[in-house]
């Protein structure tokens, strides 16, 4: 198949909440508890959309991460799989554990 030129996503489906859970649960830590309602926080993206397009706001790093931990995208493989045939040989929580585990076996957690 001819690839060149396309954009394929290699993801496995999950929110953001669902993998900071998977990670606080293989790192041994607290899950994070704070959670906005679900109008207040989809108010808040609105608002985050027409103040990140001011200079200088959008520069602040500190916005930036907020702007990401309010990231509701999602990506799919759909594209990868009929074009390519590819699939994942492992879904996002095993391979988000592995990595824990490599990072482990390295002595850096």
């Amino acid at each position: 198949p001819n690839a060149t030129g396309r954009i394929f996503h290699i993801s496995d489906s999950c929110t953001l909440g669902e993998f900071v859970d998977a990670m606080a649960a293989e790192l041994g830590v607290e899950k994070p508890t704070f959670q906005l309602p679900n109008p207040l926080a989809r108010l808040v993206r609105v608002a985050l959309r027409g103040v990140r397009r001011l200079p200088m706001v959008s520069n602040f790093s500190a916005f930036a991460r907020l702007v990401s931990l309010n990231n509701q995208a999602g990506f799919t493989t759909r594209r990868l799989v009929d074009e390519l045939g590819f699939k994942l040989p492992v879904g996002w929580l095993v391979g988000l554990r592995r990595v824990v585990e490599w990072y482990r076996s390295e002595g850096m957690i």
